[in-house]
């Protein structure tokens, strides 16, 4: 498949960065499913997005048997084909994605925190399916596996990003000023973001190690760092994702970079793993 130039150039960027440690793929999830598994909002029994959780080939890395599975709040729906545009750059069809309606977030259910290493995250995300730019997506880092949203004092740290380009952090459900701006998505359009926790000097696990720090990417392009005010501990290794009104998640894809490293080693094997995506 074609890569867009703008992502060569970024990941290029990247690349250019030497580097000698190699990143090691534990968890990956494209979120593909049959045609028409369009599932309503999960119920009593637990139907939502695990509800195609062992379908071949969906899941990989270290991490993926057996399967992982997620905790979800609300309208979050994997196989709706009627809502998302289809995520065309990454190959995904319409449905091939995880749907958050209306507040809705799921939660991996691993903590991540064990692997105790530096973690990159890397996802396609569509902030909003409708007019509103000031729609968005989260990211999550919490202490349990439960149903979480950006400012509930039990999400250790969210970040969230709007179509209009807006961002806004949040520790221990608390907003917090500073947060770098990224650029403008506009409506039903899926990119490419990226996410390092490590601790504060990029070296070491953002978790237990009494600093943690978040750098963040769109596109390929650095945004910002966010040096955690709240270090994370051992349990709060948890890692998810909210919407606002009409937002979508897919091809996640976490991996561990063995110590020592650097910032700048992360930022080059991201980028190498953003173009293993993309073909």
């Amino acid at each position: 498949m074609k890569i867009p130039a703008t992502r060569l150039l970024a990941a290029a960027s990247l690349l250019a960065i030497p580097h000698t440690a190699t990143a090691a793929v534990l968890f990956t999830d494209n979120y593909d499913v049959n045609s028409g598994s369009f599932t309503t909002p999960p119920d009593s029994n637990g139907v939502g997005p695990n509800h195609d959780i062992a379908t071949p080939g969906r899941q990989g890395g270290t991490l993926a048997t057996p399967t992982l599975g997620y905790t979800f709040q609300g309208n979050a729906q994997v196989g709706n084909t009627t809502t998302l545009a289809a995520n065309s750059s990454a190959g995904s069809a319409l449905g091939d994605d995880v749907l958050l309606a209306f507040g809705a977030s799921v939660t991996i259910n691993y903590n991540f925190a064990t692997i105790g290493t530096p973690l990159v995250i890397t996802f396609d995300a569509l902030p909003n399916a409708q007019a509103n730019m000031t729609d968005w997506f989260s990211f999550l880092v919490s202490e349990n596996a439960g149903t979480q949203f950006v400012n509930n004092n039990t999400v250790d740290f969210g970040m969230l990003f709007r179509a209009n380009g807006g961002t806004e952090i949040f520790v221990d459900g608390n907003n917090v000023p500073g947060a770098a701006p990224g650029t403008f998505v506009g409506q039903n359009t899926w990119d490419d973001y990226m996410i390092i926790l490590s601790d504060a000097a990029g070296t070491g696990s953002a978790f237990g190690t009494g600093t943690s720090r978040l750098d963040y990417y769109q596109n390929g392009a650095y945004l910002g760092t966010a040096n955690v005010s709240d270090p994370f501990t051992a349990g709060q290794g948890y890692i998810g994702f909210g919407g606002a009104a009409l937002a979508g998640i897919d091809n996640v894809q976490i991996s561990s970079i063995p110590e020592p490293t650097t910032i700048a080693t992360l930022g080059s094997l991201a980028g190498l793993a953003l173009l293993r995506r993309r073909k």
